[in-house]
């Protein structure tokens, strides 16, 4: 039994021999399939690396499937097309900066690179071909710290306002262009506007005026480009153009000279002439006699009043004559005043009411009168759209009282312009004492300011005014008054002369010049270099251009 099992046994042994090889081989094949791959592939690489150093390329069409061409092609493009962009923009940027000045940040304080509300609507107001003409060259002018503002704002105008065109002109190589113009002061550094019907002539001294600081006795030059370029503009297109002559025949105690600046702003035009010598300017409508220390000659009062009544002219014409307290009476003057029902002697009105007073009885803030219609209702006379409180505070200092002497006479009506509070009184100079004192206790208001008008027929059923005005208060239309946003000054006498002459002038813009400093700038000129230079051409080109390189040279390996 036991040799048979083991037979069994020894039966079944060759059997399992012979199976075992086969599987053996099967594993064998199948664990070399994949070493095997992985030995073809690296052969592969290493036989693409051998063709590679061995000068071997790709086919073409091989090349352009590869990933490498796909990753690489991709990373140039998008290198190339960044470069591409930042150079276009900067470009671009440049180009509209110079075709729209208003893309250009106005870094000074205050606002110099920047047109005003008002020159802004002057500016629109433009219907005719106007020419703004800078004295200087264009590299000159947009060198220059403080003329890059004039240039500026003159090709802010233009692209606002398409009727406006700016050009810049080279004294030295167009000296044709400035001589008819040298008269009215045009010289390099000047600017000249122009229109069909006139021109003006803004210098350099307009653009930046210059005054002493009696503190330090520095000469302090201050911007006012703004408003000297807007009132230009605004004096060139204007429809009408009345003139206001000043007398300079009588040793006149005011200088007029800012008077007669601003009264150009305002749309006015001014001449000056000796009454004595020289016959009234044909074309003037407004006399002025500021504060004459003589007396006119009878000849002198038959010229005015001829000029007053002459029923050739067409248009309303006036006489305006300017006071100061310790100024003499002169017969043949007060003679004159008197026809038109005014009178004016030497003496100082007070202003007791404290809430008017500037510090002292004779520094206040003066009334704007008001003319009583028939229907009981109330107007300022000389601008019948504003009330006395549209023109904010007026500031009197030193005024000589005016009498009215009738409300009409002779065909001749009066009406007051300007008085004090009710407690106003007059003072007059003591000869004992050596002091003003009041000429009496009683308190009222005192007149300021008053006109007397008539009408003159021209034609055959036509009329024109003739107005004769007496204004005590000279100081009214000193320089720093009428430049002071505080006080209203500005504006009335605006419509003060625009009255006289019976015409509607435009309002200037009030002159508001900054002191030309470099500090001006919110930023100063180290800062500006190092963001001008530094950050915009050499940094911020140089980061994209090193990025680029970057994301070059990691995709290129892909």
């Amino acid at each position: 039994m036991n040799n048979e099992k083991d037979k069994n046994l020894n039966a079944l042994e060759p059997q399992e021999e012979t199976a075992a090889p086969q599987q053996q081989e099967e594993a064998r094949e199948e664990t070399a399939a994949p070493q095997q791959e992985a030995t073809e592939e690296k052969a592969t690489k290493k036989q693409d690396s051998g063709k590679k150093k061995s000068g071997k390329k790709l086919s073409f069409k091989k090349y352009l499937q590869s990933p490498r061409f796909k990753h690489g092609s991709m990373a140039t493009v998008m290198t190339a097309g960044v470069v591409v962009i930042a150079v276009l923009v900067n470009m671009l940027v440049g180009i509209l900066a110079d075709r729209f000045p208003s893309m250009n940040w106005d870094m000074t304080k205050s606002n110099s690179n920047s047109l005003s509300d008002k020159a802004l609507e002057i500016v629109d107001g433009v219907t005719q071909p106007t020419e703004i003409s800078l004295i200087l060259t264009e590299s000159e002018a947009k060198s220059n710290q403080y003329y890059s503002q004039v240039a500026t704002l003159a090709e802010k105008m233009a692209e606002r306002n398409g009727n406006i065109t700016v050009q810049y002109i080279d004294a030295d190589a167009n000296p044709g262009f400035i001589a008819p113009y040298t008269e009215d002061g045009l010289a390099a550094g000047g600017v000249l506007v122009k229109t069909e019907k006139r021109s003006r002539v803004v210098t350099q001294g307009e653009l930046f005026p210059s005054q002493i600081d009696y503190s330090t006795y520095q000469t302090i030059r201050y911007n006012d480009v703004d408003a000297a370029l807007a009132n230009a503009v605004s004096a060139v297109n204007v429809a009408e153009m009345p003139v206001v002559a000043f007398d300079t025949g009588h040793n006149e105690g005011m200088d007029t000279t800012y008077l007669q600046s601003f009264l150009k702003s305002s749309n006015f035009d001014t001449v000056t002439f000796n009454l004595l010598t020289d016959e009234i300017p044909e074309e003037a409508q407004v006399i002025v006699l500021a504060v004459p220390q003589t007396d006119l000659s009878s000849a002198e009062a038959t010229k005015v009043m001829d000029f007053l009544k002459d029923e050739t002219a067409t248009v309303d014409r006036s006489l305006m004559v300017f006071y100061y307290p310790s100024q003499t009476e002169f017969p043949v003057l007060n003679t004159l005043m008197n026809e038109w029902g005014l009178n004016v002697k030497p003496s100082v009105a007070l202003e007791n009411d404290s809430t008017k007073m500037l510090g002292t009885s004779v520094d206040f803030i003066a009334s704007v009168a008001v003319k009583t219609e028939s229907n009981g209702s109330t107007t300022n006379l000389i601008n019948e759209n504003k009330t006395g409180s549209s023109y904010g505070y007026l500031r009197a200092y030193m005024a000589n009282p005016v009498e009215v002497l009738w409300e009409t006479r002779n065909e001749v009506s009066t009406d007051i312009l300007l008085t004090t509070s009710e407690q106003g009184q007059t003072a007059v100079f003591n000869e004992e004492s050596g002091q003003m004192e009041p000429a009496s206790e009683e308190k009222s208001a005192q007149t300021l300011a008053a006109v007397g008008s008539k009408l003159v027929k021209y034609g055959a059923a036509d009329y024109r005014e003739a107005k004769v005005f007496a204004f005590g208060c000279v100081a009214f239309f000193n320089e720093s008054v009428l430049k002071a946003n505080t006080f209203g000054n500005d504006d009335y006498t605006t419509d003060l002369f625009s009255y006289a002459s019976g015409t509607e002038a435009t309002s200037a813009i009030t002159s508001n010049p900054t002191a030309l400093v470099t500090n001006d700038l919110v930023i100063d000129a180290t800062t500006m270099k190092v963001l001008g230079l530094w950050v915009f051409t050499i940094i911020i080109p140089a980061s994209f251009l090193v990025a680029a390189l970057v994301v070059f040279l990691k995709r290129r390996h892909l």
